[in-house]
Parts: C-alpha cells; structure tokens; sequence
C-alpha cells in the first residue's frame, strides 16, 4: 500500500520510495497509446479470473453500466471543485447502493466485510483522507512496546491502517469514497474512451485477511517469472528476511500451476499473498498490466529492464531501514509518519 505512497503531480496518491519511476517521452504517438489502453484493459479482472478461480478469492460481479460510470465522473468533478458531494449527487447514488448492497450481503455472509474493488483498480488512494484513519494510526502507535517508534514501525503501521480501511460493508458508504478516487476516475475514463470493449464491473471479493509483509509483486515476461519483490517495500519485515527462501519456493512453485492456464498472457505482473499460521497458502491476489506505469516495487523499469525482460530470476527484498524515507513522501503521509504520541 505504501507503494503508492511519493511526491507525485495530479494526485492525492502518493508512493514512497517507487524505484519504478518510469523516463517519460515528451511525445506519445496514438499508437502507443491504444497500445496502453489496450494493456490496460485486457487485465480487467473479467479477463482472467475464470482461468484461475481456485487460486484466488470468491469473487462476485455487479455490472458497472455506462451510465453509472459517467455518473461517478460527474461526482468526481463536482467533488474536486468544491470538496465535497452535494445531497442530490448523494442520493443519486442510492439506487446503485441498495442494489450493491445485496451483493455484498450474499457474498459476505457471516464475515463481517468484503473487499470491493473496480474491473481495474481499487480506490486505495482514498484511505488517507478517510476520517476513521487517524484515530485506527494512533491506536496502533499507542500499542508499541517501543520508545520510541522507529519509522520503520511507524510505516507498517500506516499500511496497517490503510488496509484496514479497505474493508466494505456499506455499499454507499464505498460508492461515496469511490467518488473521490482518482484511480477509480483514471480507470472509468479509461474504460468510456473505448465503448466497443466496455465490460466493467464492481468486483465484490471476499475477504482474506493478509498481514501487510506477506505481499509479493511478480514479473512475468514470455511466460516465465522472471523477478519478484516484497510489495510493500518500503519497510523491514524481520519475518520477510527470515523466510526469504520459504517464500521464494512457495510462489515459484504456485506459478508453475497457474502458468499453463494463463498461456495466453505472455506478459503481465502478478500480485500473490500468503497466508495461514505456517505460511502455507498462496493466493493471486490479481493481474495487473505490463506497463510502465505499474508499480516496479524493488525494480526499476529503466535500471533493471534486462532483468524484467529477460531475468535470470531474482527475488529483492528491503533489508536496510531507509533513514531518508520522510523526506521522500508527501506532506499528508509524512506529518502522520511524524507523529509522536
């Protein structure tokens, strides 16, 4: 999650320490940006999830009409120019919840929440702004048995809290945050430039709890896994370190059995989790598009682009604290990553 965290122009999310910045051309051709388009779309989770149902989480669809869409843009709008959603946008929105919310009843059952995502994205950038977020932060720092708190601490704590606040029970309260996302903004315009293909959907998955240091980012190119990095890797994880090799044959091993139903793809990045007391469970957690604008965690799409294109294989994980690492995030992150108790 903190990988979306740094100093960036036009969004509220931010991502610290993104060793991935791409080296962007000043010029774009047409080509290469149906070609992004393209790559983009055709990682919707409706393209992919059939072909690997058991390795991931129940998941179920509710279809996101062009008209919907359009609507949550022009929530989105309005919300940018005056920072908040008017009674009428708000009750616009009622019918699309009440219907949502029937999903997300019957695939939740006796849990307590789903995790609700788009055709695409999820609407992670909206945690920090969400008012619960301050007092869930406090409470963890208030529970360290460290004085005082590292920022290593401190920032697995604000993954924590960030995580935590992706947890839905509500649809309006989610379709309200979803109107202040850019990412849910990005990806609906996005999806409306190209009507012949729009298939989106609010994807409605269960919820499986994962500890914030056992997510991984895999590189696929031609078929193979060529790299993988911690995802959240701005932070130590002891246990990361600990288990390195563990982890490695895990994911090594759940690939080779997703490979072959995937064949199609020969090219894309893999999020996986583990979980379970033992660390024995693997799951895909998604698919996401191979473009330079997909978080390269520990790699580099310009430094390391042998690697990512051609391997040999390699697993990077954070093993150093990063004493700059408040200097290197913005300023909503950086005065909570600063706070003292």
């Amino acid at each position: 999650m903190l990988s979306q965290i740094k100093k960036v122009q036009l969004k509220k999310q931010v991502v610290i320490d993104d060793r991935s910045a791409p080296i962007l051309q000043t010029k774009v051709s047409k080509e290469e940006v149906e070609n992004y388009h393209s790559s983009v779309l055709n990682a919707n989770i409706e393209n992919w999830i059939n072909l690997i149902s058991e390795f991931t989480f129940k998941t179920k669809f509710f279809n996101l009409t062009t008209k919907n869409a359009e609507l949550l843009i022009e929530i989105y709008k309005y919300y940018k120019q005056h920072l908040k959603i008017s009674e009428e946008f708000s009750e616009k929105l009622n019918p699309i919840a009440n219907q949502l919310q029937e999903v997300i009843d019957s695939l939740k059952g006796s849990k307590p929440h789903v995790f609700i995502k788009s055709s695409s994205r999820s609407a992670k950038d909206t945690a920090i702004f969400n008012m619960k977020f301050d007092s869930i932060y406090i409470s963890k720092l208030k529970s360290s048995e460290n004085n005082p708190i590292s920022n290593n601490e401190k920032a697995k704590y604000l993954l924590e809290t960030a995580t935590q606040l992706l947890q839905v029970s509500n649809a309006k309260d989610m379709l309200l945050e979803w109107c202040t996302s850019d990412r849910i903004y990005e990806d609906l315009v996005l999806a409306l430039e190209h009507p012949e293909k729009f298939n989106e959907n609010f994807v409605i998955r269960e919820w499986i709890d994962i500890d914030v240091d056992m997510e991984f980012r895999g590189f696929v190119s031609n078929g193979n896994l060529v790299a993988l990095s911690q995802y959240n890797h701005v932070c130590v994880f002891p246990r990361v370190i600990q288990y390195k090799d563990k982890i490695q044959k895990l994911i090594l091993d759940t690939f080779q059995k997703i490979k072959p139903k995937l064949i199609h793809y020969s090219h894309y990045i893999v999020d996986f989790a583990i979980t379970g007391k033992d660390l024995d469970t693997v799951w895909i957690i998604e698919l996401n598009p191979w473009i330079f604008s997909t978080d390269g965690c520990l790699f580099s799409w310009t430094l390391d682009k042998s690697i990512l294109e051609n391997g040999p294989f390699e697993f990077r994980i954070r093993e150093k604290e990063d004493e700059d690492l408040p200097k290197k995030i913005s300023l909503e992150w950086r005065e909570k990553l600063l706070y003292e108790i």
